[in-house]
């Protein structure tokens, strides 16, 4: 009985801590970009601008990143304030940490992304 007792509040703090995070990458939607300083792309394949855009109820995020022109299926994952974008197929990984509701911040270099 007193495992019981043990067991109950762990079970209720992780099944509390689980809906606080699916509520939180709930409430994330809209387009996040990011724009690069004097950019003057010489191909019409290169961009300069990045994005990441969230659809709200989904674990997916579409992401041009790096100047490319290939936007990428990205899961997400969001971890106290670190979100994570995995992208399973080519093993592609990101790191943002939640600055606040309109701004990420980028792990790797810094950058902020912005809701537009």
């Amino acid at each position: 009985m007193k495992y019981v007792l043990f067991i109950l509040p762990l079970i209720w703090a992780q099944t509390c801590g689980t809906k606080d995070q699916k509520k939180m990458m709930d409430d994330f939607e809209g387009k996040y970009v990011h724009s690069f300083e004097d950019c003057n792309p010489t191909f019409p394949e290169e961009n300069c601008v990045e994005f990441l855009e969230f659809q709200k109820g989904s674990e997916f995020a579409s992401l041009l990143f790096a100047g490319g022109d290939i936007v990428r299926l990205m899961k997400y994952q969001l971890e106290g304030t670190t979100l994570t974008l995995t992208e399973e197929m080519g093993g592609l990984t990101l790191k943002f940490t939640v600055k606040d509701r309109k701004t990420l911040k980028r792990e790797d270099n810094g950058d902020l992304w912005v809701l537009e």
